[in-house]
């Protein structure tokens, strides 16, 4: 079984240089579930990010089955009952993790587009030049994607490992919120809440192991980085709290959840 290329996170100059690179890709960053399917004639084995079987749904299953011979392996997104692939690792005799990242993903590209795959699975877009790359950043940050990833196009697939040649950047966003509670559930955190016109609603808990999380007490006004906020009004890994001295707890309001939702589609 072939375990997941982890990818790193860089220095923002390190990124910024990668980022309009010819010799690069990129990629939207997808809020789904990291999935490995397998295949061995036909049979068909998905393995989650951390090597553990797991389910996906029955469309997903049957149009992998059309590799009905030979030893098979995929890498990708599973999102919305859709399995979006990035990476091709393992073609029968043909591809192997030692094969460059361009002539994977240009292997994949032409098996799902030869056998008509229009179900169940797709190929998640990739885009290289600087024009391109500045179009997908203007649809990505239009449609307020989670962030984007890199590839380098000569790189080999390394199981099991962090490459440096697979960065992820994810756009953090800035939350202002009151703190309400010390110590939730007996964890070494905070509860933070907003208001809802006269009313706080809380909204996520916070480390304290971070920034000033140790200094905070009930009724300080924190700003805290966040991937998005959820559907149920919840912050996504809130992080590194400051402390703002110079805001009222009245400013914090709930409004400001709206603009820091995100997609959960692909942008095809």
């Amino acid at each position: 079984m072939i375990q997941a290329m982890l990818a790193q996170t860089r220095e923002p100059s390190v990124v910024s240089t990668l980022t309009w690179a010819d010799t690069w890709c990129m990629q939207q960053k997808c809020d789904g579930v990291r999935v490995l399917p397998h295949l061995e004639n036909g049979k068909v084995t998905c393995y989650s990010r951390k090597g553990l079987p797991m389910q996906v749904a029955p469309s997903v299953t049957s149009a992998l089955k059309v590799f009905s011979r030979g030893t098979w392996v995929f890498d990708g997104e599973y999102l919305n009952d859709e399995l979006w692939l990035f990476d091709l690792v393992v073609a029968d005799e043909i591809i192997t993790p030692r094969t460059p990242y361009c002539d994977r993903r240009g292997t994949l590209v032409r098996l799902i587009d030869h056998l008509g795959i229009d179900e169940g699975i797709k190929v998640l877009p990739s885009v290289t030049g600087i024009e391109g790359k500045q179009e997908l950043l203007r649809r990505l940050t239009e449609h307020k994607a989670e962030g984007y990833m890199l590839r380098s196009l000569s790189s080999p697939y390394l199981p099991g490992k962090r490459s440096k040649d697979l960065v992820k950047v994810k756009w953090n966003k800035d939350i202002d919120c009151v703190v309400t509670r010390l110590y939730v559930g007996g964890h070494n955190n905070f509860a933070v809440a907003v208001y809802d016109g006269d009313r706080l609603v809380e909204i996520g808990e916070v480390t304290r192991l971070s920034a000033d999380g140790d200094k905070v007490k009930p009724g300080d006004v924190v700003t805290v980085k966040i991937l998005y906020v959820t559907n149920d009004n919840r912050l996504y890994q809130p992080t590194l709290p400051r402390l703002r001295s110079d805001k009222d707890p009245e400013e914090c309001t709930i409004d400001q959840l709206e603009n820091c939702r995100t997609t959960k589609a692909v942008l095809a």
